[in-house]
């Protein structure tokens, strides 16, 4: 058989009513002042880790396009137009503008078997990242490639 509490007066409930009631409307004071402070670094993250994945995105494709310039450009009968082309062709399926593309040794002729390519792309990022480009403006994204021309 279980024991009865004792009754409570209702002076007392009312009371421990009240205190819960006023401990609630503090909680709720903390938490505002909490989102005030907390919301715009979150955001601030937010904002900063999808700049830096946009970023870190036209450093591959930059890279991908120098690759595919070099493959094309150390095969045999490799041509500097093919290769710009190719590149060109990688770029834009990537929607990136503005690139530019540097060949060294610059002239075709001096392409002679077992010659060190190296092909260079740069591309800006203030017109080729998404958003506000708040963390990179300015500051263009640079790759090179080297390959042996066969």
């Amino acid at each position: 058989m279980r024991a009865q509490l004792p009754a409570q007066a209702p002076e007392f409930i009312a009371l421990r009513r009240l205190r819960m009631k006023r401990i609630r409307c503090k909680r709720k004071g903390t938490a505002v002042v909490e989102l005030a402070v907390c919301l715009p670094v979150l955001v601030l993250i937010v904002f900063a880790s999808i700049e830096s994945c946009n970023a870190i995105f036209l450093k591959q494709s930059a890279a991908s396009a120098a690759y595919e310039a070099a493959k094309i450009a150390s095969n045999t009968g490799g041509t500097k137009l093919a290769a710009e082309t190719r590149a060109t062709e990688v770029l834009a399926a990537r929607e990136i503008t503005n690139a530019t593309i540097t060949f060294v040794p610059a002239d075709q002729t001096s392409w002679v078997r077992g010659v060190k390519l190296h092909v260079t792309i740069s591309v800006p990022t203030t017109d080729n990242l998404g958003g506000t480009s708040f963390l990179f403006q300015g500051q263009p994204v640079s790759v090179s490639t080297v390959m042996v021309k066969q």
